[in-house]
């Protein structure tokens, strides 16, 4: 008789995520994006690996980022979990980490 679990995996996933930096972000562009993206339901860890784009506004500044994430999800609930986020203005790139 099998044993199975429903217990889901954490897999690695890297992707480019454009998130939205409010003006008075403290603690720098990179390390404010990457405590957004942790905030997002079911990731346990994530890891900003560095800038893609900058783009400036009046009050915001959207950094798109290279971003590496430990989830349960599978990259089309990861994107729709990111996608619900105020913070992330796109999802441009999300795949497994091979």
């Amino acid at each position: 008789m099998a044993i199975t679990t429903t217990r889901d995996e954490p897999t690695t996933m890297t992707g480019a995520v454009a998130v939205r930096v409010p003006e008075h972000a403290t603690g720098g562009l990179l390390a404010d994006a990457e405590r957004r993206l942790a905030c997002v339901d079911g990731v346990s860890d994530v890891s900003v690996d560095g800038f893609q784009s900058i783009q400036p506004g009046l009050s915001a500044t959207v950094v798109t980022v290279s971003v590496t994430f430990e989830t349960v999800h599978s990259p089309s609930t990861l994107r729709e979990h990111l996608s619900e986020r105020v913070a992330i203005e796109a999802v441009e790139r999300l795949e497994r980490a091979v």
